[in-house]
């Protein structure tokens, strides 16, 4: 399971509390060997929230940098 990522270098993921209540959770689930309906919609929930976490980051990174890019096209231009 991937709960961090990285672009251009920088690293990007959840906090260190975020890891640990998820991998709590899955182990509780391990241990038990089942998994009510409540919980299976909660640990969904928190899994599509680390993901759109991790990628809302590195989708920012990217954006973040085409924006720098676009703006020094625009500089290097406006210069000639």
């Amino acid at each position: 399971m991937c709960v961090s990522g990285s672009i251009f270098g920088n690293k990007v993921g959840n906090t260190e509390s975020r890891r640990a209540e998820l991998v709590q959770a899955l182990l509780a689930i391990l241990e038990e060997r089942k998994l009510s309906r409540h919980e299976a919609l909660k640990l969904r929930d928190r899994l599509q929230f680390v993901a759109g976490n991790i990628f809302g980051r590195i989708a920012k990174t990217a954006l973040a940098v085409s924006r720098c890019d676009a703006a020094c096209l625009q500089r290097a231009c406006v210069q000639a």
